[in-house]
């Protein structure tokens, strides 16, 4: 009994000082979060999510809980090759690249639709090249501060072939590919060297065989598109280039990293309120002006022309600040706004396929953006 005791009290202790390594994330997983989360099922608290959904999110929201903010990236730095593996055994078609001081994943069902550069390898112009491939230009989140291209990548292949089939059931014959960009992070590249970073990638991409292009991001990276757009509107150098982007796409961007319009009461959700302060300070530092676009004044917010789909969740710790950010895009008039709400989801629960209780939803979130992202490529053509 004794032995037993003094063994578990080890366990603790290893697992809580590497509580920001696999090991203790396992730990606490499934010594801590688990039990707690499954006595809370038991006891008739559910809304909506199983115990294993929940262990996962309490297990985030504890992780985050640290001004360590390098800490936490290491971490989710040592799953990006479990990412990679998932993605090539799922059958998808990658290319990393590192080309002008632009680096990014490509993403595709079939490598032929990874489009090519035209100064090295095509001829002829955009008007005669590759009419059948969209582009989503993608920024992952992460706080700024941690994060890669495989982050969501699984998910986004989901989306490339969901896409895909739509489009075929349609009688139509575009391809959807994805360039997820790799992104400097901060604290030791403060913000807006990811929105720089994103500039470069849609320069480089203007250099590419196709002629559509969506772009789109999750969390922080959500956030940087909203400011791309911001900035392509009033930097002709940028809005004369020939591929323009005709859509965007928003997962629970991170309108108020700073949290200011917390609900009355909040829910176990992928960070806590501390470790999103954390990540904004490490990412922001006394930028205010650029950290909340939720203050931003409606005349100050650009729309993509042929539509903006915006997903987040309905528990999530920003559904407060993004009701009102939809309203401002609302009285704007945004053409084709779309904005798809998971009941009692977590922050960017449209990556959570994988967990059966949260499935629905996330599939439903994965078809309404392939339709959408068909549906403004249609209205381009017309």
């Amino acid at each position: 009994m004794w032995l037993f005791a003094a063994a578990a009290l080890v366990l603790i202790a290893v697992g809580w000082h590497r509580r920001r390594s696999l090991f203790g994330v396992g730990f606490h997983m499934m010594c801590i979060s688990l039990p707690l989360q499954a006595i809370k099922q038991l006891t008739g608290e559910k809304g909506g999510r199983d115990a294993f959904v929940s262990a996962m999110l309490h297990t985030t929201e504890w992780i985050s809980s640290t001004k360590d903010v390098d800490s936490i990236a290491r971490l989710m730095a040592a799953t990006a090759p479990m990412g990679k593996v998932k993605l090539e055994k799922d059958g998808a078609k990658l290319q990393q690249i590192s080309d002008k001081g632009v680096a990014g994943l490509w993403i595709a069902e079939d490598v032929g639709d990874i489009p090519l550069t035209i100064d090295e390898n095509c001829t002829g112009s955009h008007d005669e090249l590759r009419k059948d491939i969209v582009v989503l230009m993608y920024m992952h989140g992460g706080g700024y501060c941690m994060g890669g291209v495989f982050q969501g990548s699984f998910t986004h292949y989901q989306m490339i072939k969901t896409f895909n089939a739509l489009e075929r059931q349609r009688g139509g014959s575009k391809r959807l590919v994805i360039f997820s960009i790799q992104y400097p992070l901060a604290p030791a590249h403060p913000y807006p060297a990811q929105l720089e970073a994103c500039i470069n990638a849609f320069q480089w991409l203007n250099k590419h065989s196709f002629q559509s292009l969506v772009v789109g991001g999750d969390s922080a990276g959500g956030h940087c598109i909203i400011w791309f757009l911001n900035h392509l509107a009033k930097t002709p150098l940028l809005s004369k280039l020939p591929i323009q982007p005709i859509a965007n796409v928003l997962i629970s961007p991170w309108i108020d990293p700073y949290l200011k319009y917390l609900p009355e009461t909040h829910k176990l959700d992928m960070f806590s309120v501390e470790g999103t302060r954390n990540f904004s300070d490490a990412a922001f530092g006394s930028n205010t002006y650029y950290r909340d676009i939720v203050n931003l004044p409606i005349e100050e917010l650009e729309c993509a022309p042929k539509g903006t789909f915006i997903c987040y969740g309905g528990a999530e710790k920003l559904h407060v600040s993004l009701s009102m950010f939809v309203d401002k895009l609302k009285s704007k008039g945004c053409p084709n706004l779309q904005v798809h709400i998971g009941p009692n989801m977590p922050h960017t629960y449209y990556f959570l396929h994988e967990f059966p209780s949260v499935k629905p939803y996330a599939d439903s979130a994965i078809q309404a953006l392939a339709s959408f992202i068909d549906d403004c490529i249609g209205n381009t053509e017309e």
